[in-house]
Formats: C-alpha cells, sequence, structure tokens
C-alpha cells in the first residue's frame, strides 16, 4: 500500500507538471491593419448580419455618428448580446480601450475588433506568439494565414486611421465593430506539447488502475 501511494505521488507530479509546463502562452500581442472603405456592411460583406472576418461572425456595432451618442446594433445570431456587456474607457474618441464581460453563458468570444474613422478603418485582434504578431502587421494583418492565429479577447485597444495632411492627424470615431470567434471555437487548438502532458495524465490513470487491480 505504501508503495501505490508512493507511485500516486510520483505519477501525478510527473503529470501535472508536464501540464504546466507545456501550457500554451496567451500573451496579447496586439495585431492591426488599416483598409480604405467601411467594415461592416462593406469590406467583410454586405449587409449587417452577413458580415464576417474570416469565418467569425459580426456581433455588434456601437455607432457615434450624432454627438458621440452610443448607439447599438447587434446581431440577431447572438439574442443575448444587448451592448451592457461591454466599457469603454473613452466613448467616442479616436483611441481607447474596451473591456468585455459577458452578462450571459450565451454570449459569444470576441476574436476581431474594427475601429472606423474618416474614409477607413482599422482591424485589430491579439496573437499568441510575439514574432508571428510582428510580421503580421500592416497589410498582413488581412491574410488569412495572420488572421488564423486571432486569439479570444476580453479587453483591448483601438485607435482610428490618420486622415490626409499632418502625420498623426486621426479621424474621428465613426463606430466600432466586433466579431466572433471563428466557427464558435474559443482558442487555438492545443499545441502539441500540451496533448502529451494530457497523455501523461492518461497514462498515470491508467497505471494507478493497474496497481489496485494487482495489489
Amino acid at each position: 500500500m505504501k508503495l501505490l501511494n508512493s507511485t500516486t505521488t510520483t505519477l501525478c507530479g510527473i503529470a501535472v507538471g508536464l501540464l504546466a509546463a507545456s501550457a500554451p502562452a496567451q500573451a496579447a500581442n496586439l495585431v492591426w491593419g488599416t483598409q480604405s472603405g467601411n467594415d461592416c456592411s462593406g469590406f467583410f460583406g454586405t449587409g449587417f448580419e452577413n458580415c464576417e472576418v474570416n469565418g467569425s461572425p459580426v456581433i455588434a456595432k456601437v455607432d457615434y455618428e450624432d454627438d458621440n451618442i452610443a448607439e447599438w446594433e447587434t446581431n440577431s445570431m447572438f439574442p443575448t448580446i444587448t451592448g451592457v456587456e461591454w466599457t469603454f474607457d473613452d466613448d467616442g474618441a479616436a483611441s481607447g480601450t474596451w473591456t468585455y464581460t459577458k452578462d450571459d453563458s450565451a454570449d459569444p468570444d470576441i476574436r476581431y475588433w474594427v475601429a472606423k474613422g474618416g474614409n477607413s478603418f482599422n482591424l485589430f485582434y491579439h496573437i499568441a506568439d510575439d514574432a508571428d504578431a510582428s510580421a503580421c502587421m500592416g497589410a498582413n494583418a488581412f491574410s488569412s494565414e495572420c488572421l488564423q492565429q486571432a486569439i479570444v479577447s476580453t479587453t483591448g485597444e483601438w485607435f482610428t486611421p490618420n486622415t490626409p495632411g499632418p502625420v498623426g492627424n486621426q479621424a474621428g470615431l465613426s463606430h466600432l465593430t466586433f466579431y466572433d470567434t471563428k466557427n464558435g471555437e474559443p482558442n487555438p487548438i492545443p499545441e502539441p506539447a500540451t496533448i502529451f502532458g494530457l497523455g501523461a495524465i492518461a497514462l498515470a490513470s491508467r497505471f494507478l488502475r493497474r496497481k489496485s487491480d494487482d495489489a
């Protein structure tokens, strides 16, 4: 019995150690790129509810057209969304940050968001790997290879595109748009090391059951 307890402790310790060491990093490296025109309805689809980024449907859009008064438009695909799920540090500004808190268990996750201003919009998302994030900046932000690496975000920053003229002259904010995770997937597929860690736990459980049966 003492040998079995010792084995249990050792195997479980190895499995937990492997799992902790192999957990994928979720660092928030911001990627962004600028595109002319409107995001939705426009570059990402015709008709609000048809808009999607890399297979991720639009969740909601908040407009600041009239005296910075926020007006929400939501996708009927997500009936639990009302707009109360978001908080902003500076409504209607040309730059700022947002935070998203699910108000209902059925609320979707966020993978992409857009800030529209003037005749262009900026697309934003986070990537876990810093090197990949650097390679995806600018025009590459719209490539399928980069879009596929976007991770779920519950907070983020935005800034509007520059207007023609002096450098740093930003357009006023027209709207912010948020897009769901691709096909409802909350996160990228786990790294092989993570799968190996989970396999170690399963192997430990099978070994312990065999030792119990032999005792």
